[in-house]
């Protein structure tokens, strides 16, 4: 099974060749492909471990968390709501939290939460 992505007129785009996962046969990115279809996305992803610290974060995340860096602890972007609390309940809960946040300056914030494998990253979708 060879399924491809392919977008030849955008240019230096990695091999998206879909690799059959052997346990389900279920196709699956490799590393770099699935790193380079992360940073393409418009919505944030950040990862954190259990003690809040950044683990990934993808370009659109770091447009939402100016301050953000990976291995340092995420920071609170917002007055109004606190991002870490949120965060925190992604270890503790089964169920995928969802919070709509106002700025400042009137605009809706979407954020969700996947909640945290065993040795695995929570993930905040923003």
């Amino acid at each position: 099974m060879s399924d491809r992505l392919d977008d030849s007129a955008q240019g230096s785009r990695p091999d998206l060749t879909l690799v059959p996962d052997a346990p389900s046969q279920r196709p699956r990115l490799d590393g770099a492909a699935l790193g380079w279809l992360l940073e393409q996305l418009p919505i944030g992803i950040v990862g954190v471990d259990r003690e809040l610290r950044i683990e990934y974060l993808n370009s659109a995340a770091v447009a939402y968390l100016d301050e953000a860096v990976v291995g340092e602890q995420l920071p609170e972007p917002r007055s109004s709501f606190s991002l870490r609390k949120f965060a925190a309940r992604l270890f503790t809960e089964a169920s995928a939290p969802h919070r709509r946040v106002e700025t400042a300056d009137g605009r809706l914030f979407d954020i969700d939460g996947i909640p945290a494998g065993i040795g695995r990253p929570a993930v905040l979708l923003l």
